[in-house]
This record gives C-alpha cells, sequence and structure tokens, in this order.
C-alpha cells in the first residue's frame, strides 16, 4: 500500500511539472537555479548598501524675536549726512560795478527726515529773501552820495557751521556780518539746534536737565564769567528770555555780546554723560 502510494505521489509530480512548462513556454529547457545556487551567486553587498538608513532633517528655523525685527531704517537717527553749498548773489550797478552782495555758507542735508526737511527750507528762504532784494541800485548809489557811509560793495553774509551733530541732536551757528558802511561791519550769532528724532527746536532747558534754580545758577554763573561783571536781575532775566547758544563737542555753549564790532564771547557748561546730549545741572560745573 505504501508502494503504491509513493508510486502514485511521483506520478502527480510530473503531471504538474508537464503542466507548468505547458503554461509558460519560456521556462521550457531551463534549469532552475535551487536556493543555495541562489545565495553563492548574489553579489555582495556594499557599504552604502549594508549602512545604517540616514534620515536628512531639515535645518532649524532661526528664531527672530520681535525686537530683532527691527530694521535699519527704524533705528533711531543719531546724526545726519549733509554737505557744505555756497550761495552768491551780487547786485551791480548798470555800469557793471558791484554795489552789494550776499554770500550764504549752509549745509544742505540729504535725508528725509521732518528735521532734514525744516532747516533745508530755512536756508533756501534766507536766500530767496537776499534775492528778492533787486532794488534799483542806482538809485540808492546816488542817494548815498549825501552821507559818508563809505564806498561799496557793501554785503550783508551769513555762515552756517554744524557744530554739533551726533547722539540724536543737530546744533548750528548761524553768524551773520553785514556792512553797509560806516566804520565797521555789524556781527550777530543766533543758535538753532533740534532733537532730530521728533523734529522739537530744543530750548536750552531741554539740555540743561535739573530744578529752575539749578539751571539759573548755571547761566547766570556763565553770564558773569562771560561779561566779567556782576549781572543784576533785569540783565539777567533778559538775557534768560531768549539766550544764544549751541551744543558742541564739548558740551552746552552760551554766546553773550560784549560789543557789536566784535564777536560774541563763548562760555560753555560741559557734559556730565558721555552717551547723551542732555546735562545734569546739579553735576555740572563751569571751568
Amino acid at each position: 500500500m505504501k508502494r503504491y502510494a509513493a508510486i502514485l505521489s511521483a506520478v502527480i509530480l510530473c503531471a504538474v511539472s508537464l503542466t507548468a512548462c505547458t503554461a509558460f513556454p519560456g521556462l521550457q529547457g531551463m534549469t532552475l537555479p535551487t536556493a543555495a545556487q541562489v545565495t553563492e551567486e548574489r553579489p555582495p553587498e556594499t557599504a552604502a548598501e549594508t549602512a545604517a538608513p540616514v534620515t536628512t532633517e531639515a535645518p532649524e528655523t532661526e528664531r527672530v524675536t520681535e525686537t530683532e525685527r527691527v530694521t535699519e531704517a527704524e533705528q533711531p537717527v543719531l546724526s545726519l549726512a549733509y554737505e557744505m553749498r555756497e550761495e552768491v548773489i551780487e547786485f551791480p550797478l548798470s555800469d557793471g560795478t558791484l554795489y552789494y552782495s550776499n554770500t550764504v555758507r549752509y549745509p544742505y542735508f540729504f535725508g528725509t527726515t521732518a528735521v532734514e526737511d525744516v532747516l533745508n527750507k530755512r536756508y533756501a528762504d534766507i536766500i530767496a529773501k537776499f534775492r528778492s532784494n533787486d532794488i534799483d541800485y542806482d538809485q540808492l548809489a546816488e542817494a548815498q552820495k549825501d552821507w559818508s557811509g563809505g564806498p561799496g560793495p557793501y554785503y550783508d553774509n551769513v555762515t552756517v557751521e554744524v557744530s554739533y551733530n551726533q547722539k540724536g541732536a543737530i546744533s548750528l551757528k548761524e553768524i551773520y556780518v553785514m556792512w553797509g558802511g560806516g566804520m565797521h561791519p555789524y556781527h550777530y550769532i543766533l543758535g538753532v539746534t533740534y532733537d532730530i528724532a521728533d523734529c522739537r527746536e530744543l530750548k536750552y532747558t531741554d539740555i540743561l536737565v535739573g530744578t529752575e534754580g539749578q539751571t539759573d545758577a548755571l547761566l547766570r554763573q556763565a553770564m558773569e564769567k562771560g561779561t566779567h561783571y556782576t549781572v543784576n536781575n533785569t540783565a539777567f532775566n533778559n538775557y534768560k528770555e531768549s539766550p544764544t547758544f549751541i551744543l558742541r563737542g564739548e558740551g552746552l555753549c552760551f554766546f553773550f555780546n560784549v560789543g557789536d564790532a566784535v564777536e560774541r564771547v563763548e562760555v560753555i557748561i560741559p557734559f556730565t554723560d558721555p552717551d547723551t546730549y542732555l546735562i545734569s545741572a546739579a553735576e555740572a560745573q563751569i571751568s
């Protein structure tokens, strides 16, 4: 019986093999490799194939805080870019002789901040006003013969110096010199000082910080040093209402008039903090 079963299994196996070869003609005549042969003939794996899989991660995005997002345009402007320019306006007589002239030396600011617009307009207006003085100078020269004003040409000039341009403030010294005949020309000075950020023209009390008593004491001391006499209350109050001052590299500079024919006397209250244009009236000392 067992012999019969073995013979039957062999017959069935042969029938299955013949069926497979008939169904897939491409396999006819082929000797299929054994499992051991497949293992032996497989090419060896490369190092790249055997290495552990590599996971590529995107670089971590840099986190930027809101404070760090401030662009350069949003940074506070601490100083202004400018160039010095000169405008010469001449008014000759009909025979070509120069009778009167104006020379304006001034800074022209390149930026678009409000304070730059204000200052550029200031000097454009000064120049425009001088240009508007185009009158009949022949008639004026004829009338002048009746008084001994001295020969021309006469002049009215303005020279502007940028005395301070840092730490958020701009300060300018305007020097006016006029001669219309006579023994000597006349001088006077104006000071113009602005906070750059808010385009606010500064008073000296915006710079000299302290109580009124402290600032008054320093201003009186500066006046007495500049004029060389004891300042009475009337003179002090008059000057206090409209002082002439600028910022300079050393500190807050006041100007005092000691005569029409000479330049103003300067007295400086030094800075008390190197990082700001503000001066502590409690700490300041006039040397």
